[in-house]
């Protein structure tokens, strides 16, 4: 009874996310996963590079968000982004955390033949 009252009120699931380019900044753990409208939806659990080259982590995610094939995207490295200057103080030149697209997996893989 306890597990199913629990899960009626989950509102979030771990689940697997797979960076949509190669190449990129793999993100950290705590690193936040954001929809469209940059809403956090998220947070990366663990991240690794897989067997074709790209970043495949774990994140826990809304309900809402954690289907498979939804578009997000990941500020990869955002814990270092603290000592980043505030937006108005930008200048030509400084360097800001751009969000990386990342879309979500189902949450088992399936086997390759």
């Amino acid at each position: 009874a306890a597990f199913i009252t629990h899960e009626r009120q989950r509102d979030a699931v771990v689940t697997r996310f797979r960076m949509d380019n190669k190449g990129v900044r793999a993100p950290h753990p705590g690193d936040p996963l954001m929809d469209a409208r940059g809403r956090v939806v998220g947070t990366v659990t663990s991240c690794s590079i897989d067997s074709d080259g790209y970043s495949l982590g774990q994140a826990y995610i809304k309900l809402s968000h954690a289907d498979e094939g939804t578009p997000l995207l990941v500020y990869s490295g955002a814990a270092s982004a603290r000592s980043i200057k505030p937006l108005g103080d930008l200048a030509i030149g400084d360097r800001v955390v751009v969000p990386i697209p990342v879309t979500v997996l189902s949450r088992f893989p399936t086997q390759k033949k």
